[in-house]
C-alpha cells in the first residue's frame, strides 16, 4: 500500500492487528521502514512484546515505551 499510494512518509503507523502483528510487520519493505516516523501498536501476545520491540529497534526506532493494558499490551515506538 505504501508504494501503491506513493507515500513519501508516514507520521504514525497504528496497528491493532489481533494476532497477525508479525504478518503486517514482515510485509513492510526495508525502504518503507525509512518512511515511517512512529509506530503505535497493541500486541495481544505478551511474549511477543520483547521480540517486536527488538524488530522495530533493528529498523531504526530508538525510543520504546510500553504499557500493559487490560486487554493486550500497548507499544509506542518512535525514531
Amino acid at each position: 500500500m505504501i508504494a501503491t499510494e506513493k507515500m513519501k512518509f508516514i507520521d504514525l503507523l497504528k496497528l491493532d492487528a489481533e494476532l497477525v502483528d508479525w504478518e503486517i510487520l514482515n510485509g513492510v519493505t526495508g525502504k518503507d521502514w525509512e518512511r515511517i516516523r512512529q509506530v503505535a501498536m497493541e500486541v495481544h501476545v505478551a511474549s511477543d512484546v520483547k521480540a517486536i520491540s527488538q524488530f522495530l529497534k533493528d529498523r531504526g526506532f530508538g525510543h520504546v515505551a510500553s504499557s500493559e493494558l487490560k486487554m493486550g499490551t500497548g507499544l509506542h515506538l518512535g525514531h
